[in-house]
């Protein structure tokens, strides 16, 4: 009789969800109870065996998250976005940290090899890589032993960013131990021109400042000292000039996202955002 699985992988897609096959797959041989959570349009196709959470109601991210929550049973819980791969190791950092006593485990982002999305990267991860000192890692992306989840739960489904964050902070008011191992790591896809780079960059300081008042947080200034945080660590992450000059142009595009009306007309303006990745 095979040993039973300990650690469930809840796939959150919406929409076409065009990447949800690779999410799938990069998961599904790492022995881990898979549950796919999809909103917003017609059901996907998923592999035959893999369980299927359907609403073509659009979900907010903390919705899909609780209802895959309930649908799994192992003992440790991890999430995973159909536009990120995880790489190998994943599942089984994931459980030898549990193992060891840790209550949630964070993951690492891979930095892209191309110059152009490595600004992304900087942009939106770079307190998430492996070259991060714990100190400054952040606690996101992370997999939780589910008796502590159920206590600090469930996530907010009525935000469209900083769910976890908001149930995170929780978990540590509860003394809950996080692990930041390195070699527990996905890969995301990020915008691959300067352009895409730039909007997506505005739309993302838009969307922040917006998830800070919904939270009750501190607002335009906490965010737009973020903008200036990202010139001030990229050199220490990053070498190329090319790419250190995109992350600046991008960090004023975040800013001038934060400062100004929100985006209208983009799909990233509409859809919902996570940090499951």
């Amino acid at each position: 009789m095979p040993p039973p699985v300990r650690l469930a992988c809840v796939v959150i897609a919406h929409g076409p969800a065009a990447s949800l096959d690779a999410a799938i797959a990069s998961v599904r041989d790492d022995e881990v109870e898979l549950v796919v959570v999809h909103s917003g349009g017609p059901a996907p196709g998923v592999p035959e065996g893999v369980p299927l959470v359907h609403s073509e109601q659009l979900l907010m991210p903390g919705a899909a998250r609780n209802r895959g929550v309930a649908a799994t049973e192992a003992p440790f819980v991890g999430f995973l976005a159909a536009d990120c791969r995880a790489l190998p190791g994943w599942a089984q950092g994931r459980i030898r940290e549990h193992d060891n006593g840790a209550d949630a485990v964070a993951d690492v982002l891979e930095s892209p090899a191309a110059p152009t999305p490595r600004a992304a990267w900087l942009m939106q991860h770079r307190r998430r890589t492996a070259r991060t000192p714990d100190a400054q890692r952040l606690p996101l992306g992370l997999s939780y032993r589910r008796e502590l989840l159920l206590a600090a739960g469930p996530f907010d489904e009525h935000i469209r960013q900083g769910e976890d964050s908001a149930l995170n902070s929780r978990l540590l008011d509860l003394g809950a131990r996080v692990a930041y191992p390195t070699d527990v790591r996905i890969a995301h896809a990020y915008p691959d021109t300067a352009r895409g780079v730039l909007r997506d960059a505005r739309a993302r300081g838009a969307r922040r400042v917006a998830a800070e008042r919904a939270i009750g947080g501190a607002g335009r200034p906490r965010v737009l000292r973020e903008a200036l945080h990202v010139i001030g660590d990229a050199p220490r992450l990053e070498r190329d000039p090319r790419v250190l000059a995109l992350t600046a142009v991008a960090a004023g595009a975040y800013a001038a996202g934060v400062l100004g009306p929100r985006p209208r007309g983009s799909g990233s303006s509409r859809i919902p955002v996570s940090s499951v990745r």
